[in-house]
C-alpha cells in the first residue's frame, strides 16, 4: 500500500471549507483504502471558550466514485476563563475511516476541513491510503449533518435530513456500516455544574428495516468556575453498526440531551454507507 499526506492550518472562519490540499492518486494503485483525519489545536493564552468541532471532506477526479465524500473528525473543548498560567492538554484523536473507493492513476484529491460554529487555531492534517487492488464495486460515499445543541432537554429534535445515495449506473449503497455522532461541548465562562449525556436516533424511508435505531452520543461531567483552565475531547463516538438502506430514501436525524444541558455546543451525525 502506498500512503500520502498533507497538512494546513485550520480554516479562518467558521463554516467555511478551506482547503488542506491536493493529492493526486498515484502510479499502481487502483482503490483508496483508508482515510486518516485530524486537527491538533492551538487555542493560545489568551482568555477564551473554544470548542472544535471539524469535518473533512474529499472531492475531484481522482475518485471515481460519486462525491463529495464528508467525514466526521474528532471534537474538543478548549476553556481558558481567565488570562492565568494554565495548562490545557488537548488531544483529539485522529479519525480513521476504512474505505473502498476506485481512483484514476493521476488525478487530483483535493481534501478539504471545515469547522462548524466556531474556528480553533492549529493544523488540519489527512492521510490517504491507496491501495493496488481494485474496489469491490461496492459504495463508500459519507454523510453528515449537525445543528445546535437541543434548546431544552428530555425532548427530541431534528438535527437533519441524510438521502441516501442512489446512483443512476448502479453501485448504490446497501447499508450503514459506521456511525460517528456526539455534541461538541462549548463550555461558557460560568459557575456551573455541566452533565452531557446525549442519544441520536434514525427514522424514515431510508432505512430498510423496522425497529428502532437508536444511539449512545459522548457523556461528560465537570464543574466550571469564572477562573482556571479545563479542557474535554473525544467527544465524537464511533458506532459500527449494519443498518439496510433504501437508495434515494430520507434518513431523519434527531438528538436528545438525556437530563439537563450544558453551557452550549453542536451536535454532530456522520454516517459512511457500503
Amino acid at each position: 500500500m502506498q500512503s500520502e499526506s498533507v497538512t494546513a492550518a485550520a480554516p479562518a472562519a467558521a463554516n467555511a471549507w478551506g482547503a488542506v490540499g491536493i493529492i493526486p492518486v498515484p502510479a499502481g494503485v487502483k482503490s483508496l483504502k483508508q482515510i486518516k483525519i485530524g486537527v491538533a489545536p492551538d487555542p493560545g493564552v489568551a482568555a477564551a471558550t473554544i470548542h472544535l468541532a471539524p469535518v473533512f471532506r474529499i472531492t475531484g477526479s481522482g475518485l471515481q466514485e460519486q462525491n463529495p465524500h464528508q467525514y466526521v473528525a474528532q471534537g474538543s473543548d478548549c476553556v481558558l476563563i481567565a488570562a492565568t498560567t494554565a495548562l490545557i492538554n488537548c488531544q483529539p484523536a485522529v479519525q480513521i475511516y476504512d474505505v473502498d473507493i476506485p481512483v484514476a492513476t493521476g488525478g487530483p484529491i483535493l481534501i478539504e476541513t471545515m469547522s462548524i460554529a466556531e474556528v480553533v487555531p492549529g493544523s488540519a492534517r489527512a492521510e490517504l491510503v491507496f491501495s493496488p487492488d481494485a474496489a469491490s464495486g461496492g459504495n463508500s460515499m459519507s454523510d453528515f449533518v449537525t445543528a445546535v445543541m437541543p434548546a431544552a432537554p428530555a425532548a427530541w429534535v431534528a438535527v437533519g435530513i441524510l438521502v441516501v445515495p442512489q446512483l443512476s449506473g448502479g453501485g448504490n449503497p446497501k447499508r450503514i456500516k459506521r456511525i460517528d455522532c456526539g455534541l461538541v461541548m462549548d463550555n461558557l465562562a460560568a459557575v456551573t455544574s455541566l452533565r452531557t449525556s446525549i442519544r441520536f436516533r434514525m427514522t424514515g424511508s431510508g432505512i430498510a428495516e423496522p425497529g428502532n435505531h437508536m444511539f449512545l452520543g459522548n457523556q461528560a461531567s465537570g464543574s466550571n468556575v469564572v477562573t482556571g483552565s479545563g479542557c474535554y475531547d473525544r467527544m465524537i463516538v464511533t458506532h459500527f453498526c449494519d443498518v439496510p438502506v433504501n437508495p434515494g430514501g430520507a434518513i431523519l436525524v434527531e438528538a436528545i440531551m438525556d437530563v439537563e444541558l450544558t453551557d452550549g455546543g453542536d451536535s454532530v451525525f456522520g454516517v459512511q454507507y457500503a
